[in-house]
């Protein structure tokens, strides 16, 4: 049995999945979000496949911790996922977590690429989006552990 997390965004959703003892989060991959039937096909092949018993999006909050612009669109999203896919969700703050993973994923490559001044790998988009759902996932498996 495994939660799954979701990183929504208006044109990708980043998912991750947890091990089967839901400890550890692993960035899954990212959906492209071209229409809400396609998503939803997506997202019910990934739980069927995997056993999901329970779905953590992403809750878009300010620093004031006050829902931002981006939250009624999220909260229409658990709405209609909720109700087909027929498995809970729960929120989890996003606070920083595209961030977050869009700084591990640039960081420079340890060693002698990095001491003789060569850049980081440049990020994939799909990377940062699956890896946020991962960072996402994980802070809810943590706080529950």
């Amino acid at each position: 049995m495994r939660i799954l997390g979701i990183d929504y965004g208006e044109k990708k959703i980043g998912v991750a999945i947890s091990d089967e003892k839901a400890k550890f989060a692993f960035p899954y991959s990212v959906i492209d979000n071209s229409s809400a039937n396609s998503v939803l096909r997506a997202l019910k092949i990934i739980c069927d496949k995997n056993n999901v018993i329970k779905i953590i999006l992403g809750q878009s909050l300010t620093f004031k911790m006050e829902p931002n612009l981006i939250m009624k669109r999220v909260e229409k999203f658990k709405s209609f996922i909720e109700e087909r896919l027929n498995i809970p969700i729960e929120y989890e703050s996003e606070i920083l977590t595209t961030k977050q993973a869009k700084r591990a994923i640039e960081s420079p490559i340890r060693g002698k690429q990095a001491r003789c001044g060569r850049k980081g790998v440049k990020p994939k988009d799909k990377k940062i989006h699956a890896s946020a759902a991962a960072l996402i996932l994980q802070g809810y498996l943590d706080r529950n552990a």
